[in-house]
């Protein structure tokens, strides 16, 4: 959740997504309430989210609110909230909740009230995390691993987009011994590789295949 400063609260709705649909969304909020101006076929806003891939960062840009309608730009909706009284005044924007962990900003951030005919330019100080699950970690129950008490069989590192079909295929077969005992069933857990907490899955349409030999006296 973030908030701007006397225009609205902005809840991004749960969901996997990237910067630019946070930053799309903002701006679809801004576009409901009239707070946007057009030029031509564009739209124009005056905060943005973009990835600063140089700094491995997200930066928070604000624009100058214009005092007067600019040449050449129209006004839709009527409501854009002209800096009259203020001039080159920014918007201000508090981002509050589990954003700022996803964003890489402090908590509680405020970028403040200021005036000024250039952009302002507001860099996450930590590394955004906007996909915590980027590692998962296959685990069997009863599968014996020498080097790990949880069972370990594989790690996976999702190589593709959020939405995208995902295929990971082994170079070799991984064979790991059974614990000692009779067992009816085999347990597999996919959880995250940072916490080993279990990872809820939306898709219902997921496969996996394992090999089981018999093995050798």
């Amino acid at each position: 959740m973030f908030k701007v400063v006397f225009l609205t609260t902005i809840t991004i709705p749960p969901g996997l997504c990237e910067i630019s649909d946070i930053n799309a969304y903002m701006q679809f909020i801004f576009r409901q309430n009239g707070h946007y101006l057009k030029k031509v076929d564009t739209y124009v806003y005056y905060a943005e989210f973009v990835v600063n891939p140089t700094n491995y960062s997200v930066d928070l840009i604000t624009y100058p609110f214009p005092s007067t309608l600019p040449a050449g730009y129209t006004d839709p909706t009527g409501n854009f909230p002209f800096a009259s009284s203020f001039p080159n005044i920014h918007m201000e924007i508090e981002i509050k909740s589990k954003l700022t962990e996803i964003l890489g900003f402090p908590v509680n951030f405020d970028s403040g009230i200021s005036q000024s005919n250039t952009p302002n330019v507001y860099s996450s100080t930590q590394a955004p995390n906007v996909n915590p699950n980027s590692s998962l970690t296959l685990i069997c129950d009863e599968a014996q691993n020498d080097f790990s008490s949880l069972g370990v069989l594989y790690s996976i590192v999702p190589q593709v987009s959020i939405g995208s079909i995902f295929t990971e295929r082994p170079s070799y077969p991984i064979y790991l011994e059974c614990k000692h005992g009779t067992f009816t069933s085999l347990t597999f857990r996919l959880v995250n590789s940072d916490t080993l907490m279990p990872i809820e899955i939306l898709d219902p349409n997921i496969c996996f295949i394992f090999s089981i030999k018999k093995h050798k006296n």
